[in-house]
């Protein structure tokens, strides 16, 4: 069971806090793969498609989201404070500070609970933001910020350099629960093909693919607090799973992503890589995270579209 590191005592005035502090109990992967929320809202801007390669639509998207929640949001959060309100403002809950948690020798902070993320649909543009657990409880203001984003904190134009837009900015927004996959038999092979680059800070996943899978349950670890359950889990079989596998990785060069924050007057640069990994062997014991990690994605830089990967197969359609 994961400990507290209650570093803000503000954060035990906060509901956010609380829950995510305080599971209503303890399962394994398995059973978060059965309880997995994951909320999809999308908006659709038409004429838009040819920007989906653009390097910078989602960080773009990221900042234009955070600039509308703080539109609304209290003094403290403001100030990347915790939020004291009650129940707490929208900006706190996406963008606020977090509890830190342990797993096994290691502290972490509990991430934000949502990714972004962008499709080419025809000639149009697909632009989602996923939101985890019990954080869809605010998707209303999420829905609102969102087109407020793409209406008018974006500057569609500058974006787009020498693509041709519409000239009116036609959109629709759509809401879903996303599905996690249930495939079965559970195959023997299957390829883990990264749409978006898996970051690089710490260990470049072309040459350590393990780590790819060791973060993937740290982060799932840590987001099952947004559905108010901590994880019991045998780290040391887990990891004897992933190590015994056949991985082939195939890899691209590595991108730089850049991100401005005017929240924090702080630019960020995240180095990823686009790979692809091949596991064969057992796959069971790690297909709870293999298919959640589809809609939670994997390393730094989630928030703006980073780590976004989609299972395929040779021997089930997945």
């Amino acid at each position: 069971m994961a400990i507290v590191d209650y570093t803000r005592n503000e954060g035990r005035k906060n509901e956010v806090w609380q829950r995510l502090t305080h599971p209503r109990e303890v399962i394994g992967f398995d059973e978060l793969a059965q309880r997995w929320q994951c909320l999809d809202i999308s908006v659709k801007l038409s004429g838009y498609g040819g920007l989906v390669g653009a390097p910078n639509i989602l960080p773009m998207l990221r900042g234009a989201i955070g600039r509308a929640l703080m539109m609304g949001a209290s003094q403290e959060s403001l100030a990347q404070k915790i939020c004291p309100w009650a129940p707490p403002c929208t900006n706190d809950v996406f963008f606020g500070p977090k509890p830190e948690i342990k797993i096994t020798r290691h502290t972490q902070v509990v991430p934000k609970p949502f990714v972004l993320s962008a499709k080419a649909q025809g000639q149009d543009l697909a632009l989602t933001i996923s939101l985890f657990g019990f954080a869809g409880d605010w998707q209303a203001d999420i829905r609102t910020a969102l087109i407020v984003s793409v209406r008018e904190n974006i500057n569609w134009q500058k974006l787009a350099q020498d693509i041709f837009l519409p000239s009116a900015l036609d959109c629709q927004i759509h809401t879903q629960r996303a599905i996690i996959k249930n495939v079965v038999p559970i195959p023997n092979r299957v390829v883990m093909d990264f749409i978006t680059p898996v970051d690089c800070k710490n260990t470049d996943p072309a040459d350590n693919p393990m780590s790819v899978l060791s973060r993937l349950a740290n982060r799932l670890y840590l987001l099952a607090r947004w559905h108010g359950v901590g994880i019991e889990v045998d780290w040391k079989a887990l990891s004897n799973a992933w190590r015994a596998l056949v991985i082939g990785v195939e890899s691209e060069n590595t991108h730089t992503l850049v991100r401005n924050s005017k929240r924090t007057s702080t630019q960020y640069k995240v180095s990823g890589r686009c790979i692809q990994l091949t596991l064969e062997g057992d796959l069971s014991p790690l297909w709870p995270l293999l298919v959640m990690g589809e809609q939670a994605h994997i390393g730094r830089g989630t928030t703006a579209g980073l780590g976004r990967y989609k299972l395929k197969s040779t021997e089930n359609s997945i």
